[in-house]
């Protein structure tokens, strides 16, 4: 592969898993009330659904060309990351200020 080709995955890799930590963490930090209020999935359940993209990351690895599947699995937990971020956590922010 070529070195740009690299480090252009290795860097999407990285920015990523920042990003689905840091959702993580926010998701910690509304009460479980805010998700019912919203009328959104509990925050057990998003609490689960972007550990399990952290911990495929993880365990997989970032973005490659080598596995399409990897690949599709990878795009489709940024998709529910971002989902959580732009909507979920919008909602959340307009209907309540966040916990301590």
């Amino acid at each position: 592969m070529e070195p740009i080709l690299t480090v252009l995955l290795a860097v999407l890799s990285y920015g990523t898993l920042a990003l689905k930590l840091w959702a993580f963490w926010d998701v910690t930090r509304w009460d479980p009330a805010a998700f019912k209020a919203i009328d959104s999935m509990s925050r057990r359940s998003w609490l689960m659904v972007v550990g399990v993209a952290i911990v495929l990351q993880l365990w997989l690895g970032g973005p490659t060309f080598d596995s399409p599947a990897w690949l599709l699995t990878w795009a489709a937990s940024v998709v529910v990351v971002l989902l959580y971020l732009f909507d979920v956590r919008r909602k959340l922010v307009r209907q309540q200020p966040a916990g301590p």
